[in-house]
């Protein structure tokens, strides 16, 4: 289930909402759970993606000794 985040325009604290999607497109409106205020604005936050170069990713990826033609170079 997708986690929307919002800042909220009051206390200026963050807030987090977990929904569906379908819950959202309906107009999910949430209350600030810090001050009750509906005054929030959705950020949007840095999301952290697998690369495939790491020690579990069997080998696959550029790594620091990789030769000419890995990854697109």
């Amino acid at each position: 289930m997708p986690v929307y985040e919002y800042v909220c325009q009051d206390c200026r604290k963050p807030s987090e909402l977990r929904a569906s999607v379908e819950e959202y497109s309906k107009g999910v409106r949430p209350a600030c759970p810090h001050c009750g205020s509906l005054r929030l604005i959705r950020t949007f936050s840095v999301i952290g993606l697998a690369t495939g170069s790491g020690p579990r990713s069997g080998g696959a990826g550029c790594g620091p000794n990789a030769g000419p033609g890995c990854c697109g170079g």
